[in-house]
């Protein structure tokens, strides 16, 4: 009878310790899945120290860093520095897999604990610094080639303006050549036709019957051009106003003349420039012609004046063949540059060097070129 009430007993105890499934440990009552857990964590802390002992080993802790601005680095020995530097973290990690067996087994212990696989893991660091080494090293490379090809592109531009300048200085010095030779033969036919002064003209001709009647002939009286003007007689003219040595070359409503002092006019007004007066003759010159020869914007341009030279009498009448003289002046054209084209630009420094050492070549021939033009043109004309 008390075996049989024993056996219950005994099966109600063993039901409840089926239900509880408690084991005893250091006095304490733990139930299976704390003990579950605990392993769990014991492994997870396990995994992590031997993932930091090599992390630290192979010098892997630190984050790489994303060098975008690569691109704007234009030494190529530090580009080799860091090309070297991104391979060697991205061949470490090649070369040790354990690294992601580790932390791929700490992320599964992770999910297991919390019942969803962590993302923001123990692999994420590792697989970023991996893709981004190898980012790096590419970027790097990337930007080797294209300095290599702007060296190269700069190499060959750089042939290219050495070969165009060589071809302006050649066509400069022949221009300036021509311009030199063509200035030679004006200036000698300019000295030949100015070189008889008023004196020289008055001392050739001071015996021949040609001055005789020249320096006879009488001066007007010009009432009308100048008011108060005295009159007088022919004689009287010829006895005072002739010869004298009080008279002035004067201008008046853009004409030009010879007035005596008492009013009488010795050399009639015209549009001609006086060079010289004396005893009833003048030397005068006056413009023919006048040409002008642009040579371009921000440049300026060349000028070619014709002026017939010539002596006169009283008449206003030439007594001898007036000659032919040509003066060539040049008028620079001012640019206002309002912005720095350059400084906007994508062009390299040597670029623009080249660039600005062109224009000022092109801008010399130019400028010698329209000269030329100018002093063929003159002496076209008085020959």
């Amino acid at each position: 009878m008390k075996l049989l009430l024993l056996i219950p007993l005994l099966f109600c105890t063993i039901s409840v310790n089926a239900q509880t499934a408690t084991v005893i440990k250091d006095g304490e009552r733990l139930y299976d899945k704390d003990v579950r857990e605990q392993k769990i964590r014991a492994e997870k802390n396990k995994k992590e120290k031997e993932l930091d002992a090599i992390v630290t080993r192979l010098n892997l802790s630190d984050k790489i860093y994303d060098w975008g601005n690569y691109a704007t680095w234009d030494n190529k020995e530090k580009l080799n520095e860091q090309i070297a530097i991104n391979e060697k973290i991205a061949y470490t990690y090649d070369k040790n897999p354990t690294i992601f067996k580790l932390c791929n087994k700490i992320e599964s212990l992770n999910a297991q604990l919390n019942g969803s696989k962590y993302f923001d893991g123990a692999c994420k660091i590792h697989t970023y610094n991996r893709k981004q080494a190898r980012q790096n090293s590419n970027n790097a490379k990337a930007r080797i080639d294209e300095l290599n090809g702007i060296i190269k592109k700069e190499a060959q531009d750089e042939n290219t303006h050495r070969a165009e300048m060589n071809l302006l200085d050649k066509e400069l010095q022949e221009v300036t050549n021509n311009s030199k030779n063509l200035s030679s033969q004006l200036d000698a036919i300019n000295n030949r036709n100015t070189s008889t002064s008023l004196d020289d003209f008055l001392a050739s001709n001071n015996n021949s019957n040609t001055s005789n009647d020249f320096l006879a002939e009488p001066a007007r009286n010009n009432n009308d051009f100048l008011s108060g003007s005295s009159s007088g007689s022919s004689d009287d003219f010829l006895s005072e106003t002739n010869h004298s040595t009080d008279f002035k070359i004067t201008s008046k409503d853009g004409l030009t003349g010879v007035v005596a002092a008492n009013g009488n006019v010795l050399i009639p007004f015209k549009s001609w420039s006086i060079v010289e007066y004396k005893m009833g003759i003048a030397k005068v010159s006056t413009v023919v012609a006048n040409k002008s020869f642009n040579a371009g914007s921000c440049v300026g341009g060349a000028n070619a004046k014709i002026t017939k030279m010539g002596f006169v009498n009283s008449l206003g009448d030439y007594i001898t063949d007036p000659t032919l003289t040509s003066y060539v002046s040049w008028q620079s054209e001012a640019c206002l540059t309002l912005t720095n084209n350059d400084a906007n630009s994508n062009l390299s420094w040597e670029q623009i060097q080249r660039n600005k050492a062109r224009a000022k070549r092109e801008k010399e021939y130019k400028k010698e070129q329209a000269k030329n033009e100018a002093q063929q043109w003159a002496l076209n004309y008085i020959n």
